[in-house]
């Protein structure tokens, strides 16, 4: 019995080293080995058992298996829950860790659920401003942003700022990180200025414990490429996106995954230019790392499918558009199924698609589609939801049914006033719509891949409670 649990001990000891050094497989297995070992001694160590199911179930989670690493969770939550109030500390990241999943996979009410679980848990075991309480504010804010309430997400965010700052102070990594978060938010919500302010105060912050050349310095180069681009400020934009792509290459290889997220955007971004025969270039060579790293059916590739979809839709050539649309869409139905939003933000392509060719009536069943998902999934007043109804305007005008259409644009120019005002493109274009029933507004739904310094990638890893 002692030899096994000396073995057990050396096994776990090896996992942890492996873990630290983002040998995630290699600590899985280890880890593996030594749960095995404590399940099968004569008198078992439960929370050691708990421990071990945690710590596989966080190795699963980052090297993709998410239903393996839910299935360890549960076996973690089941144990900890029988072992009562000692184990509330280990029942909240455990939950925190199931809302990650959640998150993931963007059913961000079962994420929410699971992080106001962890919250709940670890409001009773920590002090106010324990660092462990600002990683829940941080997934919280994460999970309400995924739904669109900027509001709560913002709140959420503050108080794991407010957090970071008393406990780590102003020029922390930890404090980098909301401050990135903020950033992202602001760029979402259209204030571009706010989100510049807290990236650049990001960016300062890892410049001083990291360096130029690290990969958390190129994540924020990566963010303020996109806020440029989202401005149409494209050379800029371009500056920043190179500048991080050569330090990843630098310090991660040309094959990391954060090469890719990067020649997907420089993609898109000669797309918005017109230079589809760079763009082209960009996103298949991402799609190329991608396949390497995740193979040709997972979900992260899927938004590499949909933006040559858009590309090819640009150039007309609308048969290899829909081929690649069809892609990415088989590819979300696999792991989402066919209601989830990243359907729906397929579906509104595939609509865009079959508009172009005049072919209203599979444009308007596939934007009904779309428009049917985002309105289960967002509150009323999303943008998501005010573009899919204009466009079905659009197709109704073109049928010459325009009290049909002026009724969409309506809702979408009601939608659009509320997020923006009344001075935003946006809000114009649909009201101009209503007023004339004349008016198209069309646009690709190009999937750029936002980089979250909380989240590692996302679209999205969540963050880690306890590792």
């Amino acid at each position: 019995m002692e030899s096994s649990l000396t073995s057990a001990l050396e096994y776990l000891r090896l996992g942890n080293e492996c873990y630290k050094k983002g040998s995630y497989i290699e600590a899985q297995q280890n880890f593996l080995k030594s749960v095995t070992i404590y399940e099968n001694l004569p008198k078992q160590d439960t929370s050691q058992i708990a421990d071990l199911h945690t710590k596989i179930g966080l190795t699963s989670f980052r090297i993709g298996k998410r239903d393996e690493a839910l299935k360890h969770y549960q076996k973690a939550c089941s144990i900890y829950l029988s072992q009562g109030i000692d184990s509330r500390a280990n029942l909240a990241g455990v939950y925190n860790h199931i809302g990650c999943i959640y998150y993931e996979q963007q059913l961000y009410l079962e994420a929410l659920d699971y992080y106001n679980k962890s919250l709940e848990l670890s409001l009773q075991v920590y002090e106010e401003h324990h660092p462990k309480l600002a990683v829940v504010y941080t997934n919280l804010g994460n999970a309400y942003d995924g739904q669109g309430k900027e509001q709560e997400s913002l709140k959420a965010y503050e108080k794991a700022l407010a957090i970071n700052l008393k406990h780590y102070g102003e020029t922390h990594p930890e404090t980098a990180d909301i401050y990135n978060n903020i950033g992202l938010l602001y760029e979402k919500k259209y204030k571009y200025d706010e989100a510049f302010k807290y990236y650049s105060k990001s960016l300062e912050i890892y410049k001083i414990h990291y360096g130029e050349e690290h990969p958390e310095t190129a994540d924020i180069y990566h963010n303020l490429g996109l806020l440029f681009e989202n401005q149409d400020y494209f050379p800029k934009a371009l500056e920043y996106y190179k500048k991080a792509v050569e330090i990843y290459i630098k310090t991660l290889g040309k094959h990391d995954p954060k090469v890719a997220y990067s020649y997907n955007n420089i993609g898109t971004l000669h797309s918005k230019q017109k230079r589809y025969d760079e763009a082209l270039k960009y996103l298949k060579k991402s799609l190329e790392i991608k396949i390497i790293n995740y193979g040709d059916m997972n979900p992260q590739v899927a938004g590499n499918y949909n933006n040559l979809g858009s590309i090819y839709q640009n150039q007309k050539n609308y048969t290899e558009a829909l081929v690649n649309y069809n892609k990415s869409l088989e590819i979300i139905m696999k792991f989402y199924g066919e209601d989830h939003p990243k359907a729906a933000s397929i579906y509104y392509n595939i609509g865009s698609c079959y508009n172009k060719q005049d072919k209203f009536k599979e444009a308007i069943k596939y934007y009904l589609k779309s428009l049917k998902i985002r309105e289960s999934f967002h509150e009323m007043n999303h943008h998501k939801i005010a573009d899919t109804l204009h466009n079905i305007g659009v197709i109704f005008d073109r049928l010459e049914k325009y009290d049909e259409a002026k009724k969409f644009y309506m809702k979408s120019f009601a939608i659009t006033r509320v997020i923006f005002g009344p001075n935003h493109p946006d809000f114009t274009s649909s009201y101009e719509a209503a007023s004339e029933i004349e008016s198209e507004k069309s646009e690709n739904d190009y999937q750029c891949d936002y980089i979250p310094i909380f989240s590692f990638f996302s679209g999205s890893e969540a963050k880690d409670f306890f590792e």
